[in-house]
């Protein structure tokens, strides 16, 4: 495998790079915000090529205060209870109020939804169908500010029992959901979620 450092136009060459993946895409960062190389990786994803993303968190010097620290942190809570309280009437009847309108969703199964539109037309159909009924409540969580308005909570659900597919029950399952949660206009919001399933404790 050859090896190549680029020190100019370097979006650019990220760009010309993903485009030609064809098999794999591993990705180590400090930090993802680009909306367009993003875009990009989910529709290789779609397409069948297997992606991979390390982000590596580091601690800046512009701190905030340890007030202004804890305020904030209290805000990225009451976003993920919001979405777990929604996940638990199964309406998601208030996700206009805690999310972004370019809300990602990835499901347990890999799968990408782009847009709050789409995202709730998925998780409404599986909360009338085989999550009718079943609901989160939060295990732990641990949050991280990648920047004074980005943040990312992961956070440990325990699912009550459910079946998928039809007569293969899902019993006492953890699963660890990935928050992305953006301050937009002073307000912090959920622009991604992401689902794994933990397996064994």
């Amino acid at each position: 495998m050859e090896t190549q450092a680029y020190f100019e136009n370097i979006r650019e060459q990220i760009q010309v790079q993903l485009s030609a993946a064809r098999m794999e895409i591993d990705l180590a960062v400090a930090w993802f915000t680009d909306r367009t190389l993003f875009d990009l990786i989910c529709e290789k994803a779609k397409r069948g090529v297997k992606v991979g993303l390390t982000l590596f968190f580091l601690l800046t010097l512009s701190c905030p205060s340890k007030g202004q620290d804890t305020l904030n942190e209290q805000l990225v809570k009451k976003i993920i209870i919001a979405f777990q309280d929604d996940f638990n009437d199964g309406g998601f009847k208030n996700a206009k109020f805690y999310t972004t309108q370019e809300w990602v969703h990835i499901n347990p199964g890999g799968g990408i939804t782009k847009g709050r539109e789409e995202v709730l037309k998925e998780v409404r159909s599986v909360h009338q169908t085989f999550l009718m009924g079943v609901s989160y409540t939060i295990e732990s969580m641990a949050i991280q500010f990648l920047t004074p308005t980005v943040a990312i909570a992961n956070v440990v659900h325990k699912i009550s029992d459910y079946e998928l597919p039809a007569g293969v029950k899902h019993q006492n399952e953890r699963q660890m959901k990935t928050y992305v949660i953006v301050k937009q206009q002073n307000k912090w919001l959920l622009t991604l979620d992401q689902n794994t399933v933990i397996i064994g404790h």
